[in-house]
């Protein structure tokens, strides 16, 4: 029984021990250097980030633009009503 039991405690090492050596990676294909480079064109990036900004900024303008004249003709009728309701109530 004690044979047995110190067999399986060095099974156990040894199979600890081969596990601790297997690598983690395996390699399936060596690497192999591309005939043509590739390399981003950073021309054509930097034009259509250019574009697309003025774009955004267009957008931006226009579009504060027209929020501040709804708030400003909202101000102008509010201020006649103001003015219409004192003329036929009279000044507080």
């Amino acid at each position: 029984n004690q044979v047995y039991l110190t067999l399986e405690q060095q099974r156990e090492i040894a199979l600890i021990e081969e596990i601790k050596q297997m690598p983690v990676l395996n390699v399936l294909d060596k690497a192999v250097k591309p005939h043509i480079i590739f390399e981003p064109k950073k021309g054509i990036i930097v034009l259509i980030a250019c574009i697309l900004g003025a774009f955004f900024s267009f957008f931006l303008v226009l579009t504060a633009n027209l929020f501040f004249n709804i708030v400003k003709e909202y101000q102008i009728k509010r201020n006649r009503v103001i003015v219409l309701i004192e003329k036929i109530f009279g000044r507080k």
